[in-house]
């Protein structure tokens, strides 16, 4: 698998040396015939940017160039070399897209480089890639071109595991427009949500060892800006490898990997909102000590037993007695090692299931807006009205001052990124927390539909921009808000075997 790395280690040095000494003679003109190639890259190290396109530990290719102008905002490639047995794989494609990315973060309007005009292939090569002839003047040689292109303002937005989101896509297109795309990935064919998107690529599973890499060449190939993820078992992985990422101009908009692993594990939610003043019901991860309560008249039937680490109602089962508690909690494991829960279920799976007493009154979501640098922007507050597998059908928004103040206290406490999902009850006067989402949840679409737009603050805050707080303030309360049922025909047809 191909990797493209930002050289951030002055060790390397003798590498790219060595490697640029390879493939000299390739260039039209050999470079060593024109500059001392080891002082070259020392001041290319020190200076500029040098991106390498590596396989098995072995450079197959390499860009670089500086992008430090920041009176004109240009930037200017000053080689790129592909190893001979590595030509034709695109590598010199991505390894422009790469530069173009950083170059791009760092507020760079344009992009110079210069080319010898008897390297015909090599003009069709960067004609492809967008660049064209320009008046501009680089190099002091009669026989060099320089080439220009002019960096977009343009973004492209990639959702991951988005499923049945077409509503999402649909959030994001109307916000980039004609100055972006939004491409959707997915490790199954059959999403609904393939078909607004502009593009969209089938995936390895999430746990699969290659899923980062294909995800990664995906990205630096389509020139991404910034990844969302609309999945919990997907939140971690993307936020263990964001380094990868970022170091390529790609963001990834999602919270902390503390922030994921407190959300995703409930029992730690339990602990987290315990240790931080939140009303909580008493939660359990081990049966007899959840039985010696109920001997002990601490906690009374009817419990509620489900997946520690769960999502979507999945394996959500209620006991009347003891009898039923222990059948129940013995199912509830059986279901994860037969699900995809099984994966982050295997850190304890001897405590994976959680019990806690059962609330009843009535049920309420937050949507706990924070902005890229963690600092809060509001809370809309839904109270629903009605549910199906686990996911808010209809509900109204309201302006619920006593709730808002809840999610504003979460947002201090948790410092999330972008949206907070948020599942609480209210028994009598008694406010419970239930649960905690770094992603758009399923609520979020009664908060678009009231006047909210987050896509919109997401895709502005990416350029950097400034956004007014208005797109977070609900601009009408107190009307039903149901989701429809859309029927999608797929552009996947169906062979029968």
């Amino acid at each position: 698998m191909m990797e493209f790395v930002v050289m951030t280690d002055k060790k390397y040095n003798n590498d790219v040396i060595e490697f640029i000494k390879k493939i000299d003679k390739l260039f039209p003109i050999p470079l060593s015939n024109k500059i001392d190639i080891e002082e070259y890259v020392c001041k290319l190290y020190k200076n500029g940017k040098i991106i390498l396109a590596k396989t098995n530990d072995c450079i197959a290719g390499i860009i670089g160039g500086y992008m430090n102008d920041q009176k004109e905002n240009i930037a200017y490639i000053s080689i790129l070399g592909i190893d001979e047995k590595y030509q034709c794989k695109k590598i010199g494609t991505k390894l422009l897209n790469v530069f173009q990315q950083i170059a791009k973060r760092n507020k760079m309007k344009k992009i110079y480089l210069s080319v010898n005009k008897s390297n015909n292939k090599g003009i069709t090569f960067y004609k492809k890639n967008g660049y064209e002839l320009s008046g501009k003047c680089i190099t002091q040689v009669d026989h060099d071109y320089t080439l220009v292109k002019y960096i977009k303002d343009n973004t492209n937005i990639l959702l991951t595991s988005v499923g049945r989101r077409g509503y999402l896509v649909k959030y994001f297109k109307d916000v980039i427009g004609s100055n972006g795309k939004v491409f959707v990935s997915n490790s199954s064919d059959i999403s609904p949500a393939f078909n607004y998107a502009d593009a969209g690529i089938i995936t390895p599973l999430i746990y699969d060892d290659n899923y980062i890499d294909f995800l990664l060449d995906f990205c630096i190939l389509n020139e991404i800006d910034a990844i969302i993820s609309l999945f919990d078992i997907d939140l971690p992985i993307l936020a263990k490898n964001r380094k990868k990422f970022e170091e390529k101009g790609i963001r990834i908009i999602i919270s902390d990997s503390k922030v994921l692993d407190i959300c995703n594990d409930k029992y730690k939610t339990y602990l987290f909102l315990q240790e931080n003043g939140f009303n909580t019901k008493k939660t359990y991860i081990n049966l007899n000590d959840a039985i010696n309560d109920i001997n002990n008249n601490i906690i009374h039937f009817p419990l509620i037993l489900k997946p520690r680490w769960g999502m979507g109602s999945i394996s959500i089962l209620e006991a009347d007695n003891e009898m039923e508690l222990k059948t129940l909690y013995h199912k509830v494991i059986n279901n994860i090692n037969n699900s995809y829960l099984k994966y982050e279920s295997q850190q304890d799976i001897n405590e994976s299931v959680l019990i806690q007493e059962k609330i009843i009154g009535k049920e309420y979501g937050l949507d706990i807006i924070n902005d890229l640098d963690k600092n809060y922007q509001n809370t809309i507050v839904k109270k629903k009205i009605a549910m199906r597998s686990g996911e808010t059908d209809c509900a109204v928004v309201i302006n619920d001052k006593k709730l808002q103040d809840i999610g504003q206290k979460i947002s201090k406490k948790i410092k999330h990124i972008a949206n907070m999902d948020v599942d609480i009850m209210m028994e009598g006067n008694d406010i419970y927390i239930l649960e905690l989402n770094a992603r758009f949840g399923g609520g979020y679409p009664f908060s678009h539909v009231s006047g909210v737009n987050l896509p919109y603050a997401i895709v502005h805050w990416i350029k950097g921009d400034v956004v007014d707080k208005e797109y977070f303030i609900p601009k009408e309360y107190n009307r039903y808000i149901h989701k429809d049922i859309n029927i999608v025909k797929l552009d996947k047809e169906y062979y029968h075997d």
